[in-house]
């Protein structure tokens, strides 16, 4: 289905927790975030997905949190595969819980992984995250690989915190031939604290380290890709302050909460559980869906001091 900008959209996020077990220093608090809506039973999360699916989406991300805290999550894999339409199902996640779960998320038919992974100083690991183990994470890794399924590494750099990481989170992604995108920190919440590496700066410095960057023609959603002089990867950039790619945005969020996000920046939403719960039919709740999508808001306005529908609930909450 097309916005009213002609957009295609047929991307949908699914959050399926705001739980994780991690504390990530620009996501949230060290004491976690509480959660005072209860999230979607998975028949419900089901049937809505089934719903929103049905105006044309072709692609399902599970996001939490961390997903792979959710209980029997190779189910939902099964089952939003079975959708009319659906082509592929893919996974982001911190990746301490991945090789535990590889092998059922493999059967279960996941497409694809992204993998949150801002250094691989253990001591810098442990102290961005308060506390994670990154042995795990690249224990995960070296799963994924082994059940060939196709792995990113998604990297956010701040200033000051793992400036120095970023040619070993390149060597290691070149090493392990695994596509690495750079995502830029968006200032939302305790985001606030810290300050972004620019996507312009980090070009610079791999092309100091490692040639010209050319751009190639690769459509996935916000990120765009560079193939890289002297790397056997290409590298990625999802920035979606310094290069705003929402003349681009082909997706809706789906919170645990059950609030269909048509713009992760945006403070508002259509409460779709709240609908199920007061009996609306099929067919209406489809038509707010379909309203829902047709008016999606033509850009963020993060940089808007005075814009006053601006998100600012942890991403772990909304489905980052």
């Amino acid at each position: 289905m097309q916005d009213c900008f002609k957009r295609d959209i047929d991307y949908l996020r699914v959050s399926l927790t705001s739980n994780c077990n991690l504390r990530c220093q620009y996501c949230m608090p060290e004491q976690g975030i509480k959660q005072n809506e209860k999230i979607l039973s998975q028949k419900d999360l089901i049937h809505l997905v089934e719903l929103i699916s049905s105006t044309g989406i072709k692609k399902i991300r599970l996001t939490g949190g961390e997903p792979l805290l959710y209980p029997n999550i190779e189910v939902l894999i099964r089952r939003f595969k079975a959708i009319k339409g659906i082509e592929k199902i893919v996974l982001t996640t911190n990746g301490i819980l991945l090789a535990d779960k590889i092998r059922s998320l493999k059967e279960a038919g996941i497409n694809g992984i992204n993998l949150s992974l801002d250094c691989l100083d253990k001591n810098l690991f442990r102290k961005i995250t308060r506390g994670g183990n990154i042995d795990k994470v690249l224990s995960g890794i070296k799963a994924a690989k082994e059940k060939d399924i196709p792995l990113k590494i998604n990297s956010v750099i701040m200033q000051g915190v793992n400036t120095q990481e970023i040619i070993p989170l390149i060597e290691f992604a070149n090493d392990n031939k695994i596509d690495l995108r750079f995502i830029e920190l968006m200032p939302m919440n305790v985001a606030k604290n810290f300050k972004a590496v620019k996507e312009d700066d980090l070009k610079a410095i791999i092309s100091k380290k490692y040639g010209a960057l050319k751009p190639i023609d690769v459509f996935e959603g916000p990120a765009h890709y560079y193939q890289v002089e002297n790397l056997v990867i290409n590298i990625g950039f999802i920035s979606a302050l310094s290069h705003k790619f929402c003349a681009n945005c082909n997706r809706l969020r789906l919170t645990s909460t059950g609030i269909l996000k048509p713009c992760l920046h945006y403070n508002s939403g259509v409460n779709l559980k709240k609908l199920l719960n007061d009996n609306i039919s099929d067919e209406e709740i489809l038509m707010i869906i379909k309203d829902t999508i047709y008016h999606k808001p033509k850009n963020h306005h993060l940089e808007d001091k005075t814009f006053c529908q601006k998100e600012d609930k942890s991403m772990s909450l909304i489905g980052g």
